[in-house]
Formats: structure tokens, C-alpha cells, sequence
């Protein structure tokens, strides 16, 4: 349920990175985090240096954490500097962060890993697919359901709270260089669902 453009059973840890209010959002837009866990993604999109933020992320055990207002621009796909006088997606959207550390490759003795991360996933964690953008194939951390579950509910509870909304994309939908939230997040099932349409 949201109150106050706030979720409730949400943990509330304040962004520094944002700025300007959301009066009518259009666009929800999904992330894959691409950090160590959803706990350490929230610390560090929380500290000046990162110039960036979600309105909320959600981990892989279900955990939920908010760092902006639902009625406030979140710095999600891009920060002010990176506008350059565009009509900036953060200004019509709502940014919601899923702690999945993205693209993985198999290592020397056969683990899945992410390089950038230095941390090591089961095979029955990861699919190997190509991204749309991609010519190669690599491993894909799979979404854990409850993640996706509490996405969609999320999604839904946010419609109810603002009508304007219109339409689910991925971040690789709205900046050209993004491979977020990847092939295994289901977008066009998700988008069917709650908008009756793909």
C-alpha cells in the first residue's frame, strides 16, 4: 500500500540524489542493481558520490527499501547533468531497482561470477541468453520469484496511487548504452498484466 508517496513495510533510507517534484508519472522503469545486495545498493545510491538513486529497490529475498518519494524525480536514468535541456525520463518516471548483479561469465574453475563483483552464483541461478542488444551469449542471474511477485504488486499498488501511469520499460528502453533489467526480466508478460498489453 503506499501512503504519503511512501510504501509501507518499506524500510525508508533518504537519497541525497534527487530533486524536483513528480506530478504525473508515465513510466515505470525497472533496473537490475548490478551491486552486492540489495542492503549495499541501498548504502551506496544513498551517498552524495554515487549521483544516482531509485525511488525503490528490491532484494532478493523480498526486502524492500525506499530512497525517494514517490512524488519526488529519482536520478535513475541519468542525473541533471546528463539532461542536457532533454525531456529526461527521470521527470515522467518511477524507478524501481531489483538486486541482480546482471551479465555473469564462467570462471576458471566453472563458476558462474561477476567479474565486477568478485561473487559466485549456482547454475541453477543463471540462464545463458543473448541480450536484445547482444550478439553474444552469456549467463543471466535469474529474478527470484518473490522478487518478481512483490514487482508486479508493487507495480499495481502504484497504478491505484497514480492513474497517469501508462507503461512498464527497462532501462535498456530508455538509454541506448543499458542492458538493464536484462533477458530474464519479464517485461512484455509484466506489462500485459498490468496494462493489458505487451
Amino acid at each position: 500500500m503506499i501512503e504519503n508517496h511512501r510504501l509501507t513495510g518499506a524500510q525508508f533510507l533518504e537519497s541525497p540524489n534527487h530533486g524536483g517534484s513528480l506530478e504525473a508519472p508515465t513510466v515505470i522503469v525497472a533496473h537490475y542493481t548490478a551491486g552486492h545486495s540489495a542492503a549495499k545498493s541501498a548504502q551506496w545510491l544513498c551517498s552524495k558520490q554515487a549521483r544516482a538513486s531509485a525511488h525503490i529497490i528490491i532484494g532478493r529475498a523480498g526486502e524492500l527499501y525506499q530512497l525517494v518519494p514517490f512524488n519526488v524525480i529519482a536520478w535513475h536514468a541519468g542525473t541533471p547533468t546528463h539532461w542536457r535541456g532533454k525531456a529526461a525520463v527521470n521527470s515522467f518516471s518511477i524507478g524501481i531497482e531489483l538486486d541482480n548483479p546482471g551479465p555473469v561469465v564462467k570462471d576458471s574453475s566453472g563458476a558462474w561470477r561477476a567479474l565486477a563483483l568478485g561473487r559466485t552464483f549456482r547454475n541453477d541461478e543463471v540462464v545463458v541468453a543473448t541480450h536484445p542488444k547482444s550478439r553474444d551469449a552469456c549467463g543471466w542471474v535469474t529474478y527470484t520469484p518473490i522478487q518478481l511477485a512483490i514487482f508486479e504488486h508493487l507495480c499495481h499498488d502504484l497504478i491505484a496511487a497514480y492513474p497517469t501511469l501508462q507503461a512498464l520499460a527497462g532501462h535498456e528502453d530508455v538509454k541506448v548504452a543499458k542492458l538493464d533489467p536484462g533477458p530474464l526480466f519479464p517485461k512484455d508478460h509484466l506489462s500485459a498484466r498490468l496494462f493489458g498489453r505487451s
